[in-house]
């Protein structure tokens, strides 16, 4: 059964959704489809009003991959991630040091850079997650005030982030450590860039084990 395209919000790859169950309709509880099943809110990191939607809906979307649950209280949260297909257009120049790598980002080739990400201790990243974070940075900015993040992510186990400046921020892992330098100071297109970023990370790149 072919999927249907997950209506989503312009200037994000992520978003935080909250299922809460369904209450059954006594009167229905046999002949409603829809009883017991989850709703799920989902919601931009800069705030904007939740967008309300069937589990099944996401289930069953289109180019949208699901991050690790977490608890919410009365809810249960977990991020979407949108898949970047389009992720072979950009471009990444990788040059190795005697005490790191450096990766340089292009969105596109023989366009601005977009960022550096200078890994020590080994890199941690994989193939595609640096070029899905070069095109992620090209999103249209939102307007909302940028707040502090926190420094870890709901569903990230294992992972932290440092913003050292307005143009540099640390991504640790599991021993590993990024510096990713931003060609532009922080926004919320680069908020959302480094979330998707990070649970990426999780859900794709197996940690480094250590000898």
């Amino acid at each position: 059964m072919q999927g249907a395209e997950l209506e989503w919000p312009r200037g994000t790859p992520v978003l935080r959704a909250r299922s809460v169950p369904v209450q059954p309709d006594p009167r229905h509880v046999f002949s409603d489809p829809a009883a017991g099943h989850e709703r799920l809110f989902l919601t931009p990191l800069w705030g904007a009003e939740p967008v309300t939607v069937a589990c099944r809906e996401v289930r069953n979307a289109h180019g949208v991959s699901m991050g690790r649950a977490f608890d919410e209280g009365e809810a249960t949260g977990f991020w979407l991630l949108r898949d970047r297909p389009d992720a072979e257009q950009a471009a990444v120049h990788t040059k190795e040091f005697a005490s790191h790598t450096r990766h340089a980002l292009y969105a596109r080739r023989g366009g601005p850079r977009s960022a550096l990400v200078s890994c020590s201790g080994g890199c941690v990243h994989g193939s595609v997650a640096l070029a899905r974070l070069a095109l992620d940075l090209t999103a249209p900015e939102p307007p909302a005030k940028v707040p502090a993040p926190p420094a870890f992510l709901p569903g990230a186990p294992g992972v932290s982030t440092q913003h050292r400046s307005a143009r540099e921020t640390t991504v640790t892992r599991h021993g590993s450590s990024m510096r990713v330098s931003w060609a532009k100071p922080r926004t919320w297109a680069t908020e959302a860039a480094l979330t998707a970023f990070v649970l990426r990370l999780v859900l794709y790149v197996p940690p480094v084990q250590e000898v």
